[in-house]
C-alpha cells in the first residue's frame, strides 16, 4: 500500500503538497489566515545535539500545534 505523500513521515502534518492541495479545494479563498511557522536555524539543533533530537523536537511541536483546538482542523485536514 503505498505511503501517502501530502503528510510529513515525521510529524504526521501536511507538507507542501498537501497544503496545495487543501487550498485547491477551498478556491476560492475570501476570508481566513495563514500561519507559516519557520524554526530560524534548526540545523543547528541537528548539527548540536544530533537528528534524533530534532526529530523529537519536531514531533513534539506538532503535538502541541495539533493540540490546538483552533489549528487543528487544518493541520490535520
Amino acid at each position: 500500500m503505498p505511503v501517502p505523500n501530502d503528510k510529513d513521515k515525521l510529524t504526521g502534518l501536511s507538507n507542501r503538497l498537501g497544503l496545495k492541495s487543501r487550498f485547491l479545494t477551498l478556491m476560492p479563498i475570501t476570508q481566513g489566515t495563514l500561519v507559516l511557522i519557520d524554526i530560524y536555524q534548526f540545523r543547528f539543533v541537528n548539527d548540536l545535539f544530533g537528528f534524533s533530537v530534532g526529530d523529537k523536537l519536531l514531533q513534539i511541536l506538532s503535538e502541541r500545534l495539533q493540540g490546538r483546538e483552533i489549528m487543528s482542523h487544518f493541520l490535520l485536514v
